[in-house]
Parts: C-alpha cells; structure tokens; sequence
C-alpha cells in the first residue's frame, strides 16, 4: 500500500511507502498562476477540443 502526499510547494504529488519516499511526480497542467472565472472556463474550453482531435 502507498499514500500520496500533495506538496504544493514543489508542484507535485510525493508517493510513500511506509515511512519511505519511493517517487515524485509533478503534476501535469499547472499554470502557475491564479485564473479569473472567465480565464478557467476558456481554459478548459481549449483543453477539451484538444482532447477531441
């Protein structure tokens, strides 16, 4: 069994094994900054009609 930890400082998820760190993994599609409603939502919009081609 393994936890995963959410270190948002790195931008990642830290995966554990007991009391041992076995992986990092950076978490896909940060943008790096804070998003408006307005902003997400065209966000999303793009991210889904990539998705579709």
């Amino acid at each position: 069994m393994v936890s995963l930890e959410v270190a948002a400082g790195e931008r990642g998820f830290v995966v554990w094994q007991k009391d041992k760190v076995i992986k990092r993994v950076g978490i896909k599609g940060l943008i790096g900054q804070a998003l408006g409603q307005a902003e997400y939502f065209q966000l999303i919009k793009e991210e889904a009609r990539s998705e579709v081609r």
